[in-house]
């Protein structure tokens, strides 16, 4: 499901400067600074529309020739969404009714955006009957995905039953991705095995719906570009495939999700793989839908200390008998709300500043000034009553209730995956 980095980090991670000026982090400082007086102890995430708009742009310049279709799951937030809109380059990615209906009326609504554009592909390969009805019913929908026949039957009547001819959508085949290099795959959900590919084409063409896409998904957690140069090739033998059968002519490529979020040396190399391992021999035009990449870094989230207690549990690493202080501290937002991926995919999330008596102190602060300053190990616990509600440990500053922690990178599956459990709030947005 999610594109996540699944690194394990001990230590409390540094704030990432090297995508962001100075003076927006100047900026984020004093926006924080003014909240936690205004918010007095309810967590808040601030949102940076503009580097939405970056990230947007920096994949495009990575993958020139790639249309990004943006990933509603990942954050499905309107600002957001309208911010990527606007740009004009930009589709959205779909995969239920609900998430169609808010980007037909973002499409909509922009003012870059013509009423007669498609830019929403619907990659679910089992969409529900209201989803396919709002398909019928006109709704600007390039493509519809499906991985099995009977799918492939009930898209092929809604399309028949379209109302305007103009506005049927293309029909995509999922296929298996290649899940060697991967943490978290999807092929036990998903995709067409090698076996059903023709199957499938041959039963498109007797329904008198053309296949005219092949897209994949490697999953989450990819470790480096293998799994994409090798699905990528996969996909090519299938357009070869329905090539040399006379069933289709293969326009679209779609290379999925799980790009990832790595440093941007290591970026610009994963970008020569992709490029160099697609088939431009075959003239088809290529589509992607980067969720994480494009907004994880676009939200801070800050939280208050509500609780702390001090446990003489862990016995010191000098073997001396002498026991380490141990402080367990409370937080206003946990497991259930924005750090769902500390469940579902290990992903890592250390804070990045403590805010006491008002200012914002980085941990970069506390770790240049060595042993002049104590850090203390540390778990941080929600605020729900379940035990598996934690966050995780790491080296702090010792903290009291009332300060706050700051956690960057925080835009991707944390709003989308928050539940109501235990009547917690959910955190206040802010933008700027």
């Amino acid at each position: 499901m999610t594109e996540a980095s699944t690194e394990s980090h001990q230590s409390v991670a540094a704030l990432d400067t090297s995508s962001i000026h100075r003076d927006a982090e100047e900026r984020l400082v004093h926006r924080i600074e003014e909240l936690v007086r205004k918010e007095q102890e309810h967590s808040f995430y601030i949102v940076d529309l503009q580097d939405v708009r970056n990230r947007a742009a920096f994949f495009k310049s990575l993958f020139p020739q790639i249309t990004p279709f943006y990933a509603l799951k990942c954050n499905s937030d309107l600002h957001v969404l309208r911010a990527l809109a606007e740009l004009g380059y930009v589709g959205f990615e779909v995969s239920s009714a609900d998430e169609l209906e808010l980007a037909r009326d973002v499409m909509l609504s922009s003012p870059m955006r013509s009423t007669e554009l498609r830019d929403i592909v619907f990659s679910n390969p089992y969409k529900s009957s209201r989803a396919l009805e709002l398909v019928e019913s006109g709704c600007a929908v390039r493509a519809l995905v499906v991985d099995s026949a009977d799918e492939l039957r009930r898209v092929s009547g809604t399309i028949r039953r379209c109302r305007t001819e103009g506005a049927r959508p293309e029909v995509h085949l999922r296929i298996a991705s290649d899940e060697t290099c991967v943490e978290f795959p999807m092929n036990s959900k998903f995709g067409a095995r090698p076996d059903e590919v023709l199957p499938l084409l041959q039963l498109a063409s007797e329904l008198g719906t053309a296949i005219t896409g092949v897209s994949f998904h490697v999953g989450s957690g990819a470790s480096g570009s293998a799994a994409f140069t090798r699905s990528i090739h996969r996909a090519t033998k299938v357009c070869e495939l329905a090539r040399q059968h006379g069933l289709t002519l293969i326009r679209t490529l779609n290379l999925g999700g799980g790009f990832p979020c790595i440093e941007t040396s290591l970026l610009h190399a994963f970008a020569r793989d992709i490029h160099d391992s697609l088939p431009n021999q075959l003239g088809v035009g290529v589509i992607a839908e980067p969720g994480r990449f494009i907004v994880e870094s676009s939200h801070t989230l800050v939280v208050q200390v509500i609780g702390r207690r001090r446990a003489k549990s862990v016995q010191s690493a000098h073997g001396d008998g002498v026991m380490d202080d141990h402080w367990q501290y409370y937080m206003g937002d946990g497991m259930y709300g924005s750090f769902m991926d500390v469940a579902l995919q290990k992903v890592v999330f250390a804070p990045c500043a403590v805010v006491k008596g008002g200012t914002v102190l980085h941990m970069r602060s506390f770790i240049a000034r060595g042993g002049s300053f104590a850090l203390y190990k540390s778990t941080l616990w929600g605020p729900t009553c379940d035990s598996i509600d934690c966050i995780g440990t790491f080296e702090l500053p010792a903290l009291s209730v009332g300060d706050w922690l700051v956690f960057e990178r925080m835009g991707a599956y944390t709003r989308s995956l928050t539940t109501s459990f235990n009547s917690i709030r959910k955190p206040t947005v802010y933008y700027q």
